[in-house]
């Protein structure tokens, strides 16, 4: 996971043999690609930091138990049926050695 400011800065570096890390899309719907890993874009990621491994291994997201609870409103709008509903999820790390963050060093400009 990176954000686009760090996806291009990504797209210059090379390897020891002088080919690119990055690699784009093929065909539209396919992912770019970082060192063969797929590439998932978050703007709300830091500049110069890249959350890279298996997340699906190592991050779970938990239902809590309650589920959905729903609540009508009848009174704001007469005539009109609005509903509220409310849904309590959770989640962490649970292998650390599944997801790794890297830091970029900064930019000198």
């Amino acid at each position: 996971m990176v954000n686009s400011t760090t996806a291009a800065k990504l797209q210059k570096v090379k390897n020891a043999n002088g080919d690119y890390i990055w690699r784009d899309r093929l065909q539209a719907g396919d992912p770019d690609t970082l060192l063969g890993l797929p590439v998932e874009y978050l703007e709300f990621m830091p500049d110069n930091v890249i959350a890279l491994g298996d997340f699906k291994r190592g991050y779970y997201i938990v239902d809590h138990e309650t589920g959905v609870r729903t609540r009508p409103d009848n009174l704001t709008e007469p005539g009109f049926i609005k509903i509220f509903t409310q849904k309590y999820l959770g989640g962490g790390v649970v292998d650390s050695n599944a997801i790794k963050i890297l830091e970029l060093p900064q930019d000198d400009d």
